[in-house]
């Protein structure tokens, strides 16, 4: 893990307008990187719009994905998007980096709406973004202590969660302060979120804590310190430095 700029981006997108949208998060990442941020992440769904109701798709070689993918050069862009297969649609979360997509993860556990409409993924992949080992959860995951406590496990130094929720900006942050709190530090990793509806944005650090970022037009950069990671993983471990997963014992549960 490298220091790095995060900019975490609460896009509202047009349900009606992909290349809209698409030229959006193409600006937004330019803006970023220009910040000097690392990477940028923007919410579930975020190039196609979320809805239950006619969600728009596209498929993974769409060219807007290609067009959004040239522009990782000089920053990792982690966007989402309604994914039509020859199966059935999928929300799924594309990391792209050095102009390609790097990786994609689908939604794994649907919300109780989601699944008349939507296909699950099977796979918890780590993702190896420039600057951090990257996992994904989207939305409710967030509520899973087991998805973030996997990518832990397989190596992921922080976790990105985007979302596209209803919940009011003050319950959204409220629920958030609380879950990413928890999962950042259980597993001794950062976490951030990212909600569709122009406002919501929480980052947590390794020891749990909320850190504070900077508004710069649509996104909120926060300065990722990688000695906060590291502090877990070197030298002798005491009670203020303890890695709690180092001692979990997988034998006795469930």
């Amino acid at each position: 893990m490298m220091d790095f700029k995060l900019a975490m981006a609460p896009m509202v997108s047009d349900t009606g307008d992909i290349d809209a949208n698409a030229h959006r998060i193409s600006d937004l990442a330019e803006d970023a990187a220009n910040c000097g941020c690392g990477m940028i992440c923007f919410p579930e769904a975020s190039l196609t719009g979320y809805t239950l109701s006619d969600p728009q798709s596209v498929k993974a070689g769409d060219m807007r994905i290609a067009e959004i993918a040239d522009m990782s050069e000089d920053i990792d862009i982690v966007f989402g998007f309604i994914e039509e297969t020859d199966d059935g649609l999928y929300i799924t979360q594309a990391l792209c980096r050095d102009g390609d997509v790097a990786g994609t993860y689908r939604k794994t556990h649907l919300g109780m709406r989601e699944v008349n409409v939507f296909k699950a993924g099977d796979e918890l992949p780590v993702f190896e973004a420039d600057f951090a080992r990257t996992g994904i959860a989207l939305c409710w995951e967030s509520r899973f202590p087991e998805i973030a406590g996997t990518y832990a496990g397989k190596g992921a130094e922080l976790v990105l969660m985007p979302a596209a929720s209803n919940l009011d900006y003050d319950r959204r942050v409220s629920s958030w302060n609380t879950l990413l709190s928890t999962r950042a530090s259980d597993n001794r990793v950062f976490v951030a979120a990212c909600n569709n509806d122009g406002r919501a944005v929480v980052c947590a650090s390794p020891d749990g804590s909320i850190m504070g970022g900077i508004q710069h037009g649509g996104f909120i950069v926060f300065d990722i310190d990688s000695s906060l990671y590291a502090k877990y993983r070197t030298g002798e471990e005491t009670m203020r430095n303890i890695r709690y997963q180092a001692h979990r014992r997988p034998e006795l549960y469930y």
